[in-house]
């Protein structure tokens, strides 16, 4: 059973799985119901199969890798509910790390452990595009850093310049 939302995008990717899932001989079934019931189901661990966007927090492996930490399990952030000594006990070694080439090399580890028992399948990177009008400066989007707009700096004359090139006749 794979468990999604009730919208347009997360159906079409729920029958896009159902094909592939069709092409190595098992039968999806597809249940779709309000994010509030889908959460819910992923909470109480009774979502089978299911797919949710995740981004980062803040700029670190460890970010991600709490995703799969045993003692997150649901209800907490380890939806899969995977629960492997090895990981975990890197992961606490990890967690008390300052940023250094030790911690680096215990999410190597993590992250070949779970590269090797794939609790989890990685499916999508969803791009954005920003639009920016030549009047505005400093813009620099960060999908993590979410307070860039304090950066902005807007050139009002350069936009009264550019509103009276493209006035409709």
């Amino acid at each position: 059973v794979y468990s999604t939302v009730n919208n347009t995008l997360l159906r079409q990717m729920a029958e896009f799985e159902k094909q592939n899932f069709a092409r190595i001989g098992l039968k999806l079934k597809i249940e779709m119901s309000s994010w509030p019931q889908f959460t819910q189901k992923v909470k109480s661990k009774k979502a089978q199969i299911y797919s949710m966007a995740w981004y980062a927090d803040f700029p670190d492996g460890e970010n991600f890798l709490q995703l799969l930490y045993g003692p997150n399990q649901s209800p907490g952030s380890n939806g899969s509910n995977y629960n492997n000594s090895k990981f975990n006990l890197l992961y606490q070694k990890a967690s008390i790390l300052p940023p250094s080439p030790q911690r680096t090399h215990l999410y190597h580890q993590m992250t070949s452990i779970a590269n090797e028992e794939l609790p989890i399948i990685p499916q999508v990177h969803r791009l954005s595009y920003r639009m920016i009008y030549p009047w505005v400066y400093n813009f620099k989007y960060h999908r993590i850093i979410k307070n860039y707009r304090k950066y902005l700096r807007l050139d009002f004359k350069k936009r009264a310049e550019l509103k009276n090139t493209f006035k409709e006749e």
